[in-house]
């Protein structure tokens, strides 16, 4: 992916006459740039290269590609080799370093020795010391600039020891501005495209300007689209790229996601543009010799096309760069805290693109549990006590929010829905409550989402109200699928999470009073009442609406916050515009239908509907249901992520006392423990406590606080469809609405 960046394109293509090719001036170095330098010798250089071999003490050098003379050179060139001088041993080499800008006659014999030593030895894997590849380096130099000559093989060299000691700061700087410099001697469109290729990867993570340079101007030239490693390097060069520590610490990831991103963005990859403006290439030689040697210390100056000079054409690869960032800063955080590598935490913290190329560390651990409580009919019901464990959630009697979300979210990196999650009912999960675990077949959609959420939620009141007389008839739940049916249309993951969560409603019908409570908080008046008329259609479909479904249709709407006024029209318009006269019936138990265990027969007289009305009804729940798939798409995509809960009233509960002084009357503790009974009496006379009050309170009675407030909790769970104690910083809050809402 990151190797093979330019096609083979040879020097006798035929001008592109799209293409008007920049002026390119390459300058031969006249005489006239050169000056005199005091000399210390006259002797004549000779460069051996390939084919050539040179005896200098106990080493022979073969083909080293060097400068020797027999004497001081006339130019006192610093990296040639005075066959003149002594040389020692290597043995007795001291550990004296060598000057910044090193010259071969000026060292010590020990030191040439060591430098002659790794000059004939090929198997030696690295230079003793910087200094002596700088000489080397430097005949290099003279050779390609001063000499012009073997300026492919002095290339190839280069390239090799740029692969080598690339790492080295300031040899990279040299050897990759010199590289650049001496490969634009030709114009850019002649130079080979396997001579580029090796430029542009011999760099390790980084690449110089100059090369990235000639490789654009190279394949806008010849119209090819910008391969992802230059797009790459290009980002990274560009001034308006963050530089972040997110880089260094998720390096591999950030080139991963950097690449899923261009090629999305770039499918075919990016056009290249040259500018108007020429760009100027210059090399400032690291030998000392030819900085003096020259004017202005360096050779002069060439112009190639310019490609960076049009900087818009490349805000789309910042933005790219800029974004890799962003994603991968949690990942970042996560390895500067010490996180295990491969861990759940680091998989959890990778961006979405980068998890679909990796399994979930955890995931033989969700399989085996899948298959564990997976029935013979292929349902998967387990309780939440045995998914919390699985990311680390200790036991509690009801799990925050965020634990119940990460849950969610957790079991969807494996490729499982968890039904219901928290945004469908609107809570946090129960610790023994039951869930179902569906398999994601397709990825999923915020507009898919917010429209499955609105049937579940839909699902879940209909489920609720057909129970409410004890008895979960069969025909209501048809009524309640055939108007989601209606409403909706569904992929097969949707529909197979909607029977799962089907199943598990009727199995555990849930309490209208609750789940209307949460609604209030963000569906409007109209979406609250049309859900108000969907549940008096639920409780008609069967033709008939006993006491009980009267009594659990009153409580749902004021639960809901609708008038009563609207519940007496819908029931009287049902009741009395039938064709035929009323008959009076008593309700009975229709067959199929699944008993609910806590319900006790019904035997209310009931009246025979209109079943008009009924479908009108029906029909108005169309739009309704659109306007709570929108809201639950606004609750999905909230920037805080979080279900809204009741407001509870802050007033002093001596005052809530004097306006409902049946509070106390109302409450039924008989399934709490009795040792809590007068701790419960006592906490509902206010609504708001100070932490230093009520920890006395239960102090007071023989209690310990957090086991009191999980006790009562627990009960009221139950018995009124919430928590009757909130703790809200240095407070306690204690949810009186519930009392009333409950009965």
């Amino acid at each position: 992916m990151w190797k093979r960046l330019f096609g083979e394109f040879g020097k006798t293509n035929s001008p592109d006459p799209r293409y008007v090719e920049p002026e390119i001036h390459i300058s031969v170095v006249p005489s006239s740039v050169f000056r005199s330098v005091l000399s210390r010798g006259s002797a004549k250089m000779q460069w051996i290269g390939p084919g050539h071999r040179v005896q200098i003490g106990t080493y022979e050098l073969d083909g080293p590609l060097v400068y020797t003379s027999k004497g001081t050179p006339a130019n006192d060139e610093a990296s040639c080799l005075d066959l003149s001088l002594p040389v020692g041993n290597t043995k007795h080499a001291v550990g004296r370093e060598l000057d910044y800008w090193p010259k071969y006659a000026e060292i010590t014999p020990e030191q040439r020795a060591t430098y002659l030593d790794w000059l004939a030895n090929e198997e030696l894997p690295k230079v003793p010391e910087m200094g002596y590849l700088f000489i080397y380096f430097y005949g290099l130099e003279r050779r390609a600039i001063i000499d012009r000559e073997d300026i492919p093989l002095i290339r190839e060299e280069v390239i090799r020891l740029l692969n080598q000691y690339g790492d080295n700061r300031s040899f990279f700087g040299y050897a990759s501005s010199f590289l650049a410099y001496i490969s634009a001697y030709e114009p850019v469109q002649n130079l080979q495209a396997r001579t580029l290729n090796k430029l542009c990867v011999s760099h390790g993570e980084r690449m110089h300007e100059d090369i990235l340079s000639l490789g654009l101007a190279w394949l806008a030239h010849h119209d090819q689209p910008l391969p992802l490693q230059l797009a790459f390097e290009t980002a990274r060069q560009d001034q308006r790229s963050k530089n972040s520590v997110v880089i260094k610490r998720t390096a591999d990831e950030f080139r991963k996601l950097f690449a899923k991103k261009y090629q999305a963005k770039y499918e075919s990859g990016l056009t290249l543009r040259i500018s108007k403006r020429q760009r100027k290439i210059e090399y400032f030689p690291a030998s000392p010799t030819i900085v003096y040697e020259m004017a202005n210390g360096r050779p002069p100056q060439i112009t190639i096309p310019n490609v960076l000079g049009i900087s818009s054409q490349f805000k789309g690869l910042v933005d790219i760069w800029n974004e890799c960032i962003e994603e991968l800063r949690p990942l970042s955080r996560k390895r500067a805290k010490g996180t295990e590598p491969q861990s759940r935490e680091e998989y959890e913290a990778l961006p979405e693109d980068l998890r679909k190329e990796v399994e979930h560390p955890d995931k033989p651990v969700w399989d085996r549990l899948f298959e564990r409580y997976t029935d013979d009919r292929g349902r998967c019901e387990v309780p939440v006590s045995a998914l919390a464990p699985l990311i680390d959630i200790s036991e509690r009697p009801k799990l925050t929010l965020r634990q119940s979300k990460n849950i969610v979210s957790s079991a969807m990196m494996m490729g499982i829905y968890v039904v219901p999650s928290p945004h469908t009912i609107l809570r946090a999960y129960r610790w023994t409550e039951p869930v179902a675990l569906v398999r994601a077949k397709e990825p999923s959609s915020p507009h898919i989402e917010r429209y499955y959420l609105a049937a579940a939620l839909m699902l879940e009141m209909g489920t609720a109200m057909a129970a409410a007389d004890g008895n979960v008839e069969k025909v209501e739940m048809l009524h309640v699928s055939e108007v989601i049916n209606r409403m909706f249309r569904f992929r097969a993951d949707e529909a197979r999470r909607l029977g799962a969560y089907r199943s598990l409603l009727i199995r555990h019908p849930p309490k209208l009073v609750g789940l209307g409570k949460r609604l209030k908080v963000f569906l409007k008046p109209k979406e609250l009442a049309g859900l108000g008329e969907f549940l008096v259609g639920v409780a008609a479909s069967n033709g008939v609406i006993d006491s009980g479904e009267r009594r659990a249709l009153k409580k749902a709407y004021k639960a809901l916050g609708v008038e009563q006024s609207k519940l007496d029209a819908l029931l009287n318009a049902l009741e009395g515009t039938s064709d035929e006269p009323p008959v009076v019936q008593h309700a009975k138990q229709q067959e199929g239908g699944e008993a609910i265990p806590t319900g006790e027969k019904n035997t209310a007289p009931t009246v025979q509907l209109n079943r008009d009305v009924l479908e009108n009804i029906i029909a108005d729940t169309a739009e309704v249901a659109v306007l709570i798939g929108q809201a639950m798409g606004e609750l999905e995509d909230s920037d805080e992520g979080e279900i809204p809960i009741p407001e509870t009233d802050t007033k002093d509960v001596s005052e809530a006392g004097e306006q409902n002084p049946a509070v106390k009357s109302q409450l039924d503790l008989g399934d709490l423990e009795p040792r809590f009974h007068a701790f419960v009496l006592k906490i509902i006379e206010q609504e708001t406590w100070e932490r230093q009050a009520f920890e006395k309170i239960a102090h007071d009675m023989g209690h310990m606080l957090t086991g009191t407030v999980d006790a009562v909790n627990l009960w009221a769970d139950e018995a009124l469809d919430d928590y009757l104690i909130e703790e809200d910083g240095d407070s306690f809050v204690i949810q009186l609405s519930i009392i009333e809402e409950g009965e």
